[in-house]
């Protein structure tokens, strides 16, 4: 009888251990998909904003030469 009590504890602790073992899981998936997403957006803003300077600079300069050259 005892033995089967115990060994009811421990089936319990075990399904207990497990179930928070997966919620932690769960739970550093959605920060590393999290992170990885910002880390995405961060660079593609980047990338957008550097050509944007690249490009707008490239205009001015252009502008430039034109009116001192013409």
């Amino acid at each position: 009888m005892m033995t089967h009590v115990v060994s009811m504890v421990v089936d319990g602790v075990s399904h207990f251990v497990k179930t928070i073992w997966g919620l932690q899981e769960r739970r550093w998936s959605y920060t590393f998909d999290a992170v990885t997403s910002a880390a995405v957006s961060v660079t593609v803003h980047l990338q957008c904003f550097s050509h944007h300077v690249i490009v707008h600079d490239d205009l001015h300069s252009s502008t430039a030469r034109t009116w001192i050259s013409g």
